[in-house]
């Protein structure tokens, strides 16, 4: 067998356009600084703004979410207030989830402030209530509060992906369905979209159904949560 043999300067050469490549593809997976606004409904019934701010910081993403409750929903709850925090370790490409709080303004003393965190060198997360859960080797995340390592990933990676979903009270693993392709409407629009799925691992019609745009940034368009027959949805109103 006769071997191809390489110069030094088209190994050189090669090593750079490799990077090169790496280089361009990590910015085009990046997350521009932005704030989006959704209607958020429960069944039918307005339950009023969801705001999101998306904030580069530290080679990772601070994503805060306000919630301001309809006339209605009020009588019931206050403002809801999570912040989560995503990094990228030294030396790894992808973008992880880091920590975590949301609070919940109540009426009648039923109001909370919770906070969940990584702590990657014991091998766990922790739980403002004082629990914790182990992670477990070659595990993958996503937060509950907004999908942001979804429009990170590359969509023909999502089909069959298991994921544990982190929220500041637990963890529940859930599957991912195969991406269709779908027009959606919302009230920013008429758009083209991925709809994807996952549901919960021990109870699957309980799940998360994203829609994210095909053109332009990955935003989420719609976003749907159904746990024990109840559906949740925040619909794009400002891109």
């Amino acid at each position: 067998m006769t071997g191809v043999v390489i110069s030094r300067g088209a190994f050189v050469r090669l090593a750079l356009l490799l990077w090169v490549v790496m280089v361009v593809s990590a910015r085009a997976a990046a997350i521009e600084d932005q704030t989006l606004r959704y209607a958020a409904f429960y069944g039918n019934i307005s339950a009023g703004e969801v705001e999101i701010n998306i904030r580069n910081e530290n080679a990772g993403y601070v994503v805060t979410s306000t919630g301001k409750p309809s006339m209605l929903a009020a009588m019931f709850v206050k403002a809801h207030h999570s912040v989560t925090r995503f990094v990228r370790h030294q030396g790894e490409v992808e973008v992880a989830l880091d920590s975590g709080s949301e609070q919940l303004d109540g009426n009648d003393g039923d109001g909370y402030a919770r906070w969940f965190r990584f702590d990657r060198a014991r091998g766990r997360i922790e739980f403002s209530d004082g629990d914790h859960h182990a992670i477990q080797p070659g595990e993958r995340f996503e937060a509950a509060a907004f999908p942001l390592l979804l429009m990170l990933r590359p969509v023909e990676q999502v089909a069959g992906l298991r994921v544990r979903e982190v929220s500041a009270r637990r963890t529940r693993g859930y599957t991912y369905e195969k991406p269709v392709e779908e027009i959606v409407t919302v009230p920013a629009g008429e758009f083209a979209s991925w709809k994807i799925a996952r549901h919960r691992s021990d109870r699957p019609d309980d799940r998360v159904t994203v829609w994210l745009s095909q053109t332009g940034d990955p935003v989420p368009l719609k976003i749907a949560v159904t746990k024990k027959g109840k559906t949740s949805t925040l619909r794009l109103t400002e891109p």
